[in-house]
C-alpha cells in the first residue's frame, strides 16, 4: 500500500510495506536519501519489525536521518 501526495511544501510518500531483511540496507540507503532531500525536520517516518510490538521513529535531523528507539509504557505493578 503506497500513497504520493503533493502538498504545499512539495511531496508526501506514505508507505506500508513487507522488508525482508535482506533488503534492509537497500531500505536504509533510500530512507537516508529521502532524508538527506527533506525540508521537514524532525520526525518523517517509523519502522517496526515483524517481531516487535513497539516500532523505531524515523528522525530528520538536518539532513541526517536518525533513528530513535521506542519503548513500550511501563505499568505500574
Amino acid at each position: 500500500m503506497a500513497e504520493l501526495a503533493r502538498t504545499a511544501n512539495g511531496w508526501a510518500l506514505t508507505v506500508r510495506y513487507e522488508i525482508h531483511a535482506e533488503l534492509m540496507p537497500d531500505f536504509d540507503s533510500l530512507a537516508e536519501r529521502l532524508a538527506c532531500h527533506s525540508d521537514t525536520e524532525g520526525p518523517i517516518g517509523q519502522i517496526r519489525f515483524y517481531e516487535e510490538d513497539v516500532p523505531e521513529m524515523l528522525i530528520n535531523r538536518s539532513g541526517t536521518l536518525v533513528r530513535l528507539p521506542l519503548a513500550p509504557k511501563e505499568t505500574p505493578q
